[in-house]
């Protein structure tokens, strides 16, 4: 679960970081730091149910159809 956590953190922060710097170059403040970071959120927290998911498959494979 560290990876995921990273991976979490790591997401976030870049894309508020591409944000700040978009604010920075068109003066977008504070627009473009939020919408990087709920970009990087949203993004992190479909990768995390997606390898939930997965986890749950491989634990219980015969309590799930195949999707």
């Amino acid at each position: 679960m560290f990876g995921t956590g990273m991976e979490l953190a790591g997401a976030i922060l870049i894309l508020a970081l591409i944000g700040y710097l978009l604010d920075e170059k068109f003066g977008w403040t504070p627009w473009g730091v939020l919408t990087g970071a709920m970009m990087g959120l949203a993004g992190s927290m479909y990768n995390i149910y997606k390898a939930l998911d997965k986890a749950n498959r491989e634990s219980n494979p015969q309590d799930h159809d195949d999707r």
